[in-house]
């Protein structure tokens, strides 16, 4: 069944997009306690639309998104059955769209990025008749960023930051 029999010429159903991803991922051991790990993204997709509004004419969008990040970390050993593990990243994504009218173009752009930092330790802490008594311990922090751009020049435009702060202790008490 054609869905866009209806519709006035030109229209795209489904707007044409090309798009490219390249994804690295790493993990090394360094001797018996120390096991570190990485990986980073790369994303561009690049669309075009085009559709006829009955008030305002044929319309055009072209667009782009990018979006690349990373991270990277750690699992040590400490010894005697505890273990600490570190880790951090960065994404950030932008992305602009511009659309051409009959009665003006207007262009947007959006920019938003996150990093991240976390820390976990973990381990027995001594024999209990049900087994080992466990613990575990760990911090987080974030901060976002984001900025909305639209019109010509950026003529409005709206930027919002915030940040994050979690941790959490938790144990395993085996009674039986």
């Amino acid at each position: 069944r054609d869905f866009s029999a209806g519709a006035a010429l030109p229209a795209d159903l489904l707007p044409s997009q090309e798009s490219h991803n390249v994804l690295l991922s790493a993990t090394q051991k360094l001797g018996n306690r120390i096991k570190l790990r990485g990986h980073g993204t790369f994303s561009q997709r690049d669309g075009n639309n085009v559709f006829d509004d009955s008030f305002s004419g044929t319309i055009k969008i072209e667009s782009r998104t990018k979006q690349y990040g990373g991270s990277a970390g750690a699992e040590i050993d400490l010894g005697d059955d505890w273990r600490l593990d570190v880790s951090g990243g960065y994404q950030k994504l932008v992305s602009f769209a511009t659309q051409f009218a009959a009665f003006g173009d207007s262009t947007g752009e959006v920019d938003s990025g996150l990093w991240s930092l976390d820390g976990k330790v973990d381990g027995a802490i001594f024999h209990l008749p049900g087994g080992e008594l466990k613990i575990a311990a760990g911090v987080s922090y974030r901060e976002e960023n984001f900025v909305l751009s639209d019109g010509v020049g950026g003529a409005s435009s709206r930027e919002d930051n915030r940040s994050a702060f979690g941790a959490f202790a938790e144990a395993f008490i085996p009674i039986v």
